[in-house]
């Protein structure tokens, strides 16, 4: 499977964008997934990052990649209504967005809002 992955922080704490970015570059790899582009937002909030989300979208139209892999959905965007929208835009070329927080089964708290998340976006694009 070939993946973007995307991390950001929104003030600028270059520890914390490494780790996510150390972490996503793990689990990529711990799954066989192929690294075809790695963004980081350092900096920024999830209301400014819209250069990183076009350049995703054009991954995903190019046909370059299968997944977005991202620490939790707030770092796509913390706007849920504009988060469906990008979603949708995704799907639209067959990407989907895998996240940390949902694969980690040992925080149930954080996977069962990731769930939730997921749902409420599933029946938005209905």
């Amino acid at each position: 499977m070939r993946v973007a992955l995307y991390a950001r922080v929104a003030c600028q704490d270059q520890l914390s964008l490494d780790c996510q970015v150390a972490h996503l570059i793990d689990h990529a790899r711990s799954r066989g997934y192929e690294i075809e582009e790695i963004i980081a937002d350092n900096g920024v909030s999830g209301f400014e990052n819209q250069k990183s989300i076009d350049a995703l979208i054009k991954l995903s139209r190019d046909g370059k990649i299968d997944t977005i892999l991202c620490h939790n959905l707030t770092r796509i965007c913390r706007c849920f209504d504009t988060r469906v929208n990008i979603e949708r835009e995704f799907r639209k070329y067959g990407v989907r967005i895998e996240t940390l927080a949902y694969c980690k089964r040992d925080n149930y708290e954080d996977s069962l809002l990731e769930m939730i998340e997921k749902l409420h976006t599933t029946l938005a694009m209905s």
